[in-house]
């Protein structure tokens, strides 16, 4: 069985001119053998009627291979020239800088959102690199993977902090793409960013709201937990123990009712800055309600400076407090808790360092002690 070739695209034209002349040929052949048979006519007459019909019968090849084709390219240019004029307004008009490089980084084009948000103005910009808004927030690690990704996948979107021409750093989105010419090669780059700096600093304070106490600005409980959690999976790891202090001022209530709360908040925040000067700076100290605070020392090689800590915290806070024209001595009862020592998880070692500022709380002021263990100290 015999398959009918499947014809190409580039044989219809031909074809159809090789039928058009074909046609031409046998119909101007009909109508000089009917001139033969018909009445003598004057030969102006006669080329006149030959020309006329030649013109009609030549009129498809020129109408399908001439005047049809330029009518479509003049319609594709005017489409394309179009679809340009919108690309230019949209690339003017767009609320996003936008920013055209070379596949080394050379601007070659910026639009006037570039220059509002950077200052840089379109002169100033042609011809450099984007390091000109190179802010140092990110090290060159961060550069390099981002090159990786643009050389492996032609794009990187992501988070950068970058800097105004008047020395401001913020924050934006930033997305490159790239342009191809026809053989696969990356042509040009297109950077589209916009400022995302009031949104960082709202998720900012959202954040620091959630974890920090507003007055002393130190942690809160909720921080406090998750930076305990770590501590413990980090001393399971290295083997080295971790401490809590729980420290209570005693006589807080008494400040409350006599002075205001207002004289409270004051002893508060400086009981805080007081303790917070007495810890090492990978230590955590954090208020976790009322007049109490806790510490968290990390990574204890020698117990012994658990116990040097706590006494610093007690001279500290055993030194009198201004409130107002008033100046009075707030006593602190401090209770101590050593991880895996004293308790074997998280809920434990808190329990266990409030016990012991209750059982230092009951005895003499201005001391420390750690529950069941002989280790234990009063001023």
């Amino acid at each position: 069985m015999i398959t009918p070739r499947k014809k190409s695209e580039h044989e219809s034209p031909f074809r159809l001119l090789f039928i058009l002349a074909g046609s031409v040929f046998v119909i101007e052949t009909c109508i000089m053998f009917l001139l033969e048979f018909l009445p003598p006519m004057p030969e102006i007459t006669s080329t006149m009627l030959d020309a006329t019909l030649l013109t009609g019968l030549l009129f498809p090849i020129f109408y399908f291979f001439s005047f049809r084709p330029l009518t479509e390219n003049l319609r594709e240019l005017r489409e394309a020239e179009d679809k340009l004029k919108v690309a230019a307004l949209a690339y003017s008009n767009s609320s996003e800088a936008m920013m055209v490089t070379e596949p080394d980084g050379t601007i070659v084009g910026v639009n006037p959102a570039f220059t509002h948000l950077t200052g840089y103005t379109r002169e100033e910009a042609l011809g450099r690199k984007p390091k000109i808004l190179k802010s140092g927030h990110q090290d060159g690690e961060f550069y390099r993977s981002m090159w990786r990704q643009l050389e492996t996948t032609g794009k990187w979107e992501g988070e950068i902090w970058n800097r105004r021409k008047n020395g401001e750093i913020f924050a934006e989105w930033l997305s490159i793409n790239p342009i191809r010419g026809q053989d696969g090669s990356i042509h040009l780059r297109v950077a589209q960013f916009r400022d995302i700096t009031k949104k960082k600093q709202i998720e900012e304070a959202i954040w620091r709201q959630a974890n920090y106490d507003t007055l002393t600005e130190l942690p809160n409980r909720h921080l406090f937990l998750d930076r305990l959690e770590q501590e413990i999976a980090k001393s399971d790891r290295t083997f080295l123990p971790l401490a809590l202090i729980f420290i209570d001022l005693d006589r807080f209530k008494e400040v409350n009712d006599t002075f205001g709360h207002k004289m409270g908040d004051l002893l508060l925040k400086e009981a805080a800055r007081r303790i917070s000067r007495r810890v090492r700076s990978a230590d955590t100290v954090a208020r976790i309600g009322g007049d109490e605070f806790i510490v968290i020392l990390s990574q204890i090689e020698d117990e012994e400076n658990i116990a040097l800590i706590a006494r610093h915290i007690q001279e500290e806070l055993a030194l009198p407090f201004s409130l107002g024209e008033e100046i009075r001595d707030i006593p602190a009862s401090l209770g101590i808790a050593v991880y895996p020592r004293d308790a074997a998880d998280l809920d434990g070692l808190i329990r266990m360092a409030d016990d012991a500022m209750y059982v230092d709380k009951k005895g003499r002021h201005n001391g420390f002690s750690r529950q069941f263990d002989s280790w234990s100290q009063t001023e």
